[in-house]
């Protein structure tokens, strides 16, 4: 009896420790792909698009670059990548959204498989250790780490016309102001 509770305490260390070290590679990957939180807006600029500015605390811009695996997230796909830069034009946030209209074929299905697609595919890389979030018109994950959080969110409007995916990595000193 002994041995089976020193395995289970073991064990138990074990998965803590693998958690540990998905949130210690959250930060080591300080991003998504090629866009690194603290880059220069000079490394992306010939494919980026500008939107209205409407914070002069932040230039933001939508990816129209032609790499097409960027907008691909587990089979999921096409997402609208979108940056924000701060006044020093490093880069402080990446959000990527998937926005899906309501076809009346399983639409509810369809998207929700969608979601746990994208959510298995982060959970795959960065563990268990989040926190569950839910408002009246989304639900999702969120890891939290010193240099960056990470969220994964269904949006919807309460007459299931629209559904959409929302990622988004940003710098956890931006999350915190």
């Amino acid at each position: 009896m002994k041995q089976i509770i020193i395995i289970v305490i073991t064990l138990f260390y074990a998965l803590i420790q693998l958690d540990a070290q998905n949130l210690d590679r959250l930060d080591k990957d300080n991003g998504f792909r090629k866009f690194i939180l603290g880059s220069s807006f000079d490394i992306f600029k010939n494919e980026l698009q500008p939107f209205k500015q409407v914070n002069p605390a932040f230039n933001s811009y939508r990816y129209a670059g032609e790499d097409s695996t960027l907008r691909d997230i587990a089979g999921v796909h096409p997402f609208e990548i979108h940056l924000l830069f701060d006044t020093t034009n490093s880069l402080i946030s990446v959000a990527l959204f998937c926005f899906m209209t309501n076809d009346g074929k399983a639409f509810e299905k369809k998207s929700q498989q969608m979601f746990e697609a994208v959510k298995k595919w982060f959970t795959d890389l960065y563990g268990s250790d989040y926190s569950v979030v839910q408002t009246d018109i989304s639900d999702g994950i969120l890891w939290e780490t010193e240099k960056v959080e990470l969220s994964v969110r269904m949006c919807y409007d309460k007459q299931m016309t629209w559904r959409q995916i929302v990622v988004s990595i940003t710098k956890n000193r931006l999350c915190k102001k």
